[in-house]
């Protein structure tokens, strides 16, 4: 249940802000992110290889905010956007939803510690659906190459 609720808000969070961007957003975000010397080569890229960038991208480290806000002033379709940014926020999901479920307390978050918890196990969920999402980027990868 935590898994598919945090799916069903990231999804509906990531529809109002492609509306919201590509609406009333556009022109102060494209000169916000013009100062950035990676912006046009992003903007390049997601013309030649436009699923394999948005995939890149959707699940790089970079900041929400240019991840979120960026992508849709780069080109990118409603249903592109919108299904790449579902299956990234399954990949989040699990793993937010296991670290969750394998502390105690507050305390244990910043300690690393998950004494008297049975569901340890789980922390190593995170680096399971890590180590997938990676190798799905480079099946991903290799097959659009």
């Amino acid at each position: 249940v935590c898994i598919l609720l945090i799916v069903i808000y990231q999804t509906l969070a990531k529809v109002i802000i492609f509306k919201i961007t590509r609406s009333f957003l556009r022109e102060r975000i494209v000169s916000a992110l013009e100062s950035y010397q990676y912006f046009y080569a992003f903007m390049i890229l997601a013309k030649i290889r436009r699923i394999k960038t948005l995939f890149a991208l959707r699940f790089s480290c970079l900041p929400g905010v240019l991840t979120n806000y960026g992508l849709p002033i780069l080109g990118y379709g409603f249903f592109e956007y919108i299904g790449v940014s579902f299956l990234a926020s399954i990949m989040f999901a699990l793993t937010e939803c296991s670290i969750a479920l394998s502390v105690t307390s507050y305390q244990d978050i910043h300690s690393g510690s998950h004494a008297g918890n049975d569901k340890a196990y789980l922390m190593y969920i995170p680096i399971i659906v890590g180590a997938l999402g990676l190798m799905f980027l480079v099946l991903l990868y290799l097959h659009t190459k």
